[in-house]
């Protein structure tokens, strides 16, 4: 047994002869004809009571006549409501495009923060690298004879170590480049 129920022939006629019923949303959408509320709520598919709502909270606006422009209340919905909530279907297109674009923003933001995180730790690694450079062109000067007349390269190696230092444990750490000339046989501190 079903649980059908009869047709109301008269109910069905009412609504086959009232003068804004459409077969199709387009009719409502390009004729510039003005609906009721349930009428907008049955284009949009959703209650009645979800109308009252957005016209409460001024997301859409009835005119004097107490009816809605349907053009304006889809463009008034879908820029201060939430269109993912529409359930019409001529508007998923739109909504899926709606969310589509509200990702790739999201995405989009994801990869500039991650880009001015980047850019900041190269600016960072630069700056300390120049800082190194600046260091070893104020000291080379002065010990330039003692590192060229070390003995077996260790005025090289001493270099090597004093820039390893530097770049691991900073400048200070590394101290002063001639410090780090004694060496044992094997080139090892």
């Amino acid at each position: 047994m079903t649980n059908k129920r009869p047709i109301d022939i008269k109910r069905e006629n009412a609504k086959q002869s009232r003068l804004f019923d459409f077969e199709s949303t387009s009719d409502y959408l390009g004729s510039g004809i003005r609906v009721r509320p349930a009428e907008l709520a049955r284009l949009f598919g959703v209650t009645k009571q979800a109308v009252s709502c957005w016209v409460k909270e001024g997301k859409i606006e009835l005119g004097l006549d107490g009816r809605v422009d349907p053009r304006k209340a889809i463009y008034r919905m879908l820029t201060k409501g939430d269109p993912a909530r529409l359930r019409a279907a001529f508007l998923k297109p739109i909504v899926a495009e709606i969310d589509a674009a509200r990702q790739q923003i999201i995405d989009l933001e994801t990869r500039l923060e991650e880009s001015i995180e980047e850019a900041r730790f190269n600016e960072e690694s630069s700056l300390a690298f120049l800082g190194i450079v600046q260091a070893m062109e104020n000291q080379l000067p002065g010990a330039w004879l003692d590192i060229v007349g070390a003995s077996d390269g260790a005025g090289v190696y001493a270099i090597l170590h004093w820039l390893e230092v530097a770049q691991r444990q900073g400048i200070e750490a590394a101290g002063d480049i001639l410090g780090h000339i004694h060496f044992d046989d094997d080139g090892s501190l």
